[in-house]
């Protein structure tokens, strides 16, 4: 699997990720889809295996949390965690300098961190439908 670009795995009914080092093999995938599962957190520090990652999909989970290991993913440009139940981002998303879009609509969200202002390439944030409080 270590040529693997994309792997698709939405639309399952998948509860968690694969055991650790199941990532470490998936060094050239640019694109990995895990939307539409029962998944309710990523593997804490498997995420940062995911070098050449370019697109996460995540939405319509029950995602919980946000690894702090997501700022491993420095070629990230698309990170899709809409319609979960995140309640915070962690500050750690501010090192995500390839990021243009950031889809976080229908979550929790009570507050953002304010290391997003850090997002220099940011070009869409969607922060519709969540609980927001103030603005950072």
């Amino acid at each position: 699997l270590s040529d693997l670009v994309i792997l698709d795995l939405s639309q399952n009914l998948l509860n968690e990720l694969p055991p650790m080092g199941f990532f470490f093999h998936l060094r050239s995938l640019r694109k990995l889809s895990l939307a539409g599962n029962r998944l309710r957190c990523f593997p804490p520090e498997e995420l940062s295996d995911l070098v050449n990652l370019e697109i996460l999909q995540a939405s319509d989970n029950r995602l919980q949390t946000v690894p702090k290991s997501i700022d491993g993913l420095g070629k990230l440009i698309v990170l899709d965690l809409s319609v979960n139940n995140l309640i915070s981002v962690p500050n750690e998303i501010g090192n995500l300098v390839s990021l243009r879009l950031l889809n976080l609509q229908r979550n929790n969200i009570h507050y953002l961190p304010p290391t997003m202002g850090a997002l220099s390439s940011i070009e869409t944030i969607d922060l519709s439908c969540n609980a927001l409080r103030v603005l950072p």
